[in-house]
């Protein structure tokens, strides 16, 4: 029997992490998502369930899904013309009462977290304006044409290894009676990910996306740039129009809200760009709600994505990548927090056990680690003489925040060490999840070579044999498969391919082997 939904939910991942998020939103929200490349699309059945969708670490950016075209772009030549109506044709009900109570929502938690009755951006989400979707209304001004900016990512590995520190000795237990339900969870990442299309040989999930020329292009309306991070290069135009129109049919008592397009197209290549697609969409979304065009100070982002024939409309709810969260002090290699816990979750992380990442840089990988499970020791460290400090800068911005609501500080300790001689004793850790050096903003490739097979071994000591597991993330993949060929403590259950701003790298899930150290 089919089940009512009031609206689609549409949020961004991290390429290669879909399985993942597909699994977290199936425990959190009690429904199974629809997985495509770089996003997962959950149904949800009342308001109340899109409150439950703000708990999803997994996720970049979602929106709410207002109109799905499965064949607008099949006939180019048309196409432009049929965006500047397709306003019309669109009913915005439920997509704008849907960002309405989840702007309401961010309010209240705003309001709740700073102890207070008001919050920023209370006028837009208390406000009835604009809301009007029951035909046309000429006001406002026209987009005219869009500003976009080439904005391309930077490497993302994280701070890396040598020197040393005090012995160690983390404080947990090895409890063998989870020991084959951790085995379980963990080895079933092999197979989860090939039944949804993800397999090791997939060459979509190999292929670096810069050198394709489906590369999306994201363009906003009418001139400044998106803040929004979908892993896509942007255009950029100088010019830039505007006209008038008459602004009689507007009530005198409501001012309308401000807005803005994004256009990302993905697929085969187009007769048309992102730029010319925003602009022609936004025209026909000021005429039809007579809303003003501001690209900074916007209230509502609508979405335009394009991909091969089909075209969707969404609503964004987050007004900025949520990867940010949890790190107040950025550095050259800082992981993304949606990677971080992406990773942790391959690991398939139980209650008690200690998780190391004896390559922190800032922290991101411990930090999530400690936030969605509680009850696991975390200990964090690097030879970098200023990846520690970054790490405790964090942890000590996160704990202020932390203190402000009534939480409690979180389990992670933090130490300056030399990957190659952690001061830890022998089987004492249960799991390892690192960022290890790329050797492109942090080391070399050259140094790989001789890193890489040293970390395995010094890795291998302190795990336990035969139950734990370890996530190595690099895009050195050359350097850590040879390493992984000469080692007999290490066995390869899969790797999945992780897109990280144009970089394809590799997260390698690994099980301790029962041969001695």
């Amino acid at each position: 029997m089919a089940h009512s939904f009031l609206c689609e939910v549409c949020s961004t991942v991290p390429t290669g992490l879909e399985p993942g998020a597909a699994d977290e939103c199936l425990e959190v929200l009690g429904r199974a998502a629809r997985v495509s490349r770089g996003r997962i699309a959950v149904q949800l059945a009342s308001l109340e369930e899109l409150t439950k969708v703000d708990q999803l670490r997994s996720v970049d950016n979602y929106r709410v899904v207002v109109k799905e075209l499965p064949e607008f772009c099949k006939v180019e030549p048309t196409v432009l013309q049929r965006l500047e109506s397709l306003p019309l044709d669109i009913s915005w009900d439920v997509g704008l009462s849907v960002w309405r109570h989840y702007q309401r929502a961010v309010v209240r938690s705003l309001a709740a977290e700073e102890g207070t009755g008001t919050a920023t951006r209370t006028a837009v989400a208390d406000s009835d304006d604009g809301f009007s979707s029951t035909g046309p209304h000429c006001g406002g001004t026209d987009p005219g044409h869009e500003v976009g900016r080439v904005d391309s990512e930077s490497d993302l590995g994280g701070s890396h290894s040598c020197t040393s520190g005090s012995e160690v000795v983390p404080e947990g237990e090895n409890k063998v009676e989870q020991e084959s339900e951790v085995k379980h969870k963990f080895e079933s990442h092999a197979s989860s990910s090939a039944d949804m299309g993800f397999s090791e040989s997939d060459t979509s999930m190999q292929q670096t996306p810069s050198g394709d020329e489906s590369n999306k292009e994201t363009l906003t309306t009418p001139s400044s740039v998106s803040d929004r991070d979908d892993n896509t290069s942007r255009d950029q135009s100088p010019d830039s129009s505007s006209s008038s129109h008459d602004q009689s049919r507007d009530p005198p008592s409501r001012q309308p809200l401000s807005f803005r397009v994004t256009c990302t197209r993905g697929g085969r290549k187009h007769q048309f760009s992102s730029m010319e697609a925003a602009s022609r969409f936004g025209a026909g979304l000021a005429r039809c709600f007579g809303w003003k065009v501001s690209m900074k100070n916007y209230d509502v982002e609508v979405l335009l994505d394009i991909h091969n024939d089909s075209a969707a409309v969404g609503i964004a709810l987050t007004r900025e990548s949520k990867y940010r969260r949890n790190i107040a002090h950025f550095g050259p290699t800082t992981l993304r927090s949606t990677i971080a816990y992406g990773l942790l979750r391959l690991a398939a992380v139980q209650p008690g056990e200690v998780v190391v990442d004896p390559m922190c840089g800032g922290g991101s990988i411990s930090i999530e680690g400690a936030l969605a499970w509680g009850t696991t020791l975390h200990l964090a460290g690097d030879v970098h003489e200023l990846a520690p400090p970054r790490t405790l800068a964090n942890l000590r911005a996160l704990h202020e925040e932390r203190q402000r609501t009534g939480k409690r500080e979180l389990k992670v300790d933090v130490f300056q060490w030399d990957v190659c001689r952690l001061p830890l004793r022998t089987a004492s850790v249960d799991v390892i999840v690192t960022d290890m050096p790329f050797g492109k903003k942090s080391g070399s490739r050259l140094a790989n070579w001789e890193l890489y097979p040293r970390c395995l071994r010094e890795m291998a000591r302190v795990c336990r044999p035969s139950t734990s597991r370890a996530v190595l993330l690099t895009h050195d993949i050359k350097a850590l498969s040879k390493a992984l060929q000469q080692s007999w403590l290490w066995k390869r259950y899969r790797t999945y391919w992780i897109n990280m701003g144009g970089l394809n790298a590799g997260a390698y899930l690994l099980r301790r082997t029962k041969t001695l150290f």
